[in-house]
């Protein structure tokens, strides 16, 4: 098989915790939903690692009742691009026709992988 492109070395997962649910007054983490994750390549010179962080924000921007805005924790976690596992869980359908199918890896985090 011919490789088209590069392929990275090193990834970089940024994230920004569990999914939430509303619970008794406040939002609390769903103990068993994989953390999405955003990839990037670790050594880019791109603003992929700073778009990245954006969308890890934008998806914990949960606005209580009082209007106030809860801290968001990004975190990044530095792995080796090895071969995983996945688990197809999902489908989402964008809305210029493209598709992302919803992965989970052995380590728990969610990716969307789209198609070109």
């Amino acid at each position: 098989m011919e490789i088209m492109g590069y392929i990275p070395k090193e990834m970089v997962i940024v994230s920004s915790g569990k999914e939430c649910k509303w619970e008794n007054g406040e939002y609390v983490e769903i103990e068993d939903a994989p953390i999405p994750g955003f990839p990037v390549d670790a050594n880019t010179k791109s603003t992929r690692l700073a778009t990245a962080r954006s969308w890890a924000e934008r998806r914990r921007r949960i606005f209580n009742r009082d209007g106030s805005t809860p801290e968001v924790e990004i975190k990044e976690e530095k792995i080796s691009n090895d071969p995983v596992t996945l688990e197809l869980v999902g489908l989402d359908k964008r809305s210029e026709g493209g598709r992302a199918y919803k992965v989970v890896d052995e380590n728990g985090y969610v990716f969307d992988l789209r198609e070109d």
